[in-house]
C-alpha cells in the first residue's frame, strides 16, 4: 500500500488535535495510512540496507525501525503529545551511540541522511583526527557529499574556527560540534511515487562512504586511534 494524501492528512490532524482520545478514535487510519506503507517501504529497502551493512537491524515495528508518533513529555517543556512526522531508521543497535540511516516524512517535505541524533564527544574527536590526517575514509565521504547536490553536512557549528590553518573543506568538518549528512526535498510527489523505494535505496547507497566514516570513528574512538 503506497503513501497517499491520507498519510499526510493524518499527520496534520494528529498534531492539530493532540489528543489521546482523538488518536484512539483514529488509530485505524494511523495503521492503514502511516504504519502499513512505512512497513512496506522498510521491506523494500531491506536488501539494499543489508548490502551496505549486514549488521543493520531490519525490523518493521514501532520503536525499532519505525519512530513512535507519541512524544515523551516527561523531561521537556514542550508538552505536545504527538508528532506530525514519521521516520524510519536503520542502525546496528538502538541506543548504542552508533550512526544510522534515516528517512523522515511530513507535510513539509522529505528528509533523509546518515548521522547521529547526538554524536558522542570521543567519537567527534576521533572523526576530527581522521579529517586532520586526511584519512581515505574521510576523503571518500567528502567526495560523496560533493558529488550529490542534495546532500549537505548538518550539525551545530562553532562560531569561531578552531583550525584556522586548515583548508576550507577540512574546516567545514573540523568546526562541527556533531555530524549529520542530510538531504532535504519539498517534492512531496516523490512520496506517492512507485519509484520511492528505488530512489531512496540509491540515496542510501550514495551515503555508504559517510556511514563507513562515521562507523569507523565510533569504533576507533574507544582507543582514540586514527586512520
Amino acid at each position: 500500500m503506497p503513501f497517499s494524501d491520507e498519510t499526510l492528512q493524518f499527520l496534520f490532524e494528529v498534531r492539530i488535535n493532540d489528543s489521546r482520545i482523538w488518536f484512539r478514535e483514529n488509530h485505524d487510519r494511523y495503521e492503514r495510512h502511516v504504519i502499513t506503507p512505512v512497513r512496506e517501504l522498510i521491506d523494500s529497502l531491506a536488501p539494499t540496507m543489508l548490502a551496505i551493512d549486514p549488521q543493520l537491524t531490519i525490523d518493521g515495528r514501532v520503536g525499532r525501525c519505525i519512530s513512535r508518533i507519541n512524544r515523551d513529555t516527561r523531561f521537556t517543556k514542550n508538552k505536545e503529545l504527538y508528532r506530525d512526522v514519521v521516520w524510519i531508521s536503520f542502525v546496528r543497535e538502538k541506543h548504542a551511540e552508533l550512526p544510522e540511516f534515516f528517512f523522515e516524512i511530513s507535510a513539509r517535505g522529505l528528509r533523509w541522511g546518515c548521522g547521529w541524533y547526538c554524536a558522542p564527544k570521543d567519537t567527534v574527536d576521533t572523526l576530527r583526527d581522521m579529517v586532520l590526517a586526511d584519512a581515505p575514509l574521510w576523503r571518500e565521504a567528502e567526495n560523496a557529499i560533493a558529488e550529490d547536490s542534495c546532500l549537505e553536512l548538518f550539525g551545530d557549528r562553532y562560531k569561531r574556527t578552531r583550525h584556522p590553518q586548515a583548508d576550507e573543506v577540512k574546516r567545514k568538518w573540523l568546526d562541527m560540534k556533531d555530524f549529520c549528512v542530510m538531504g532535504v526535498s519539498a517534492d512531496i510527489d516523490m512520496l506517492f511515487s512507485a519509484e520511492l523505494p528505488e530512489w531512496l535505496g540509491r540515496e542510501f547507497q550514495k551515503l555508504k562512504p559517510v556511514y563507513e566514516l562515521f562507523l569507523a570513528a565510533k569504533l576507533l574512538s574507544k582507543g582514540r586511534e586514527t586512520l
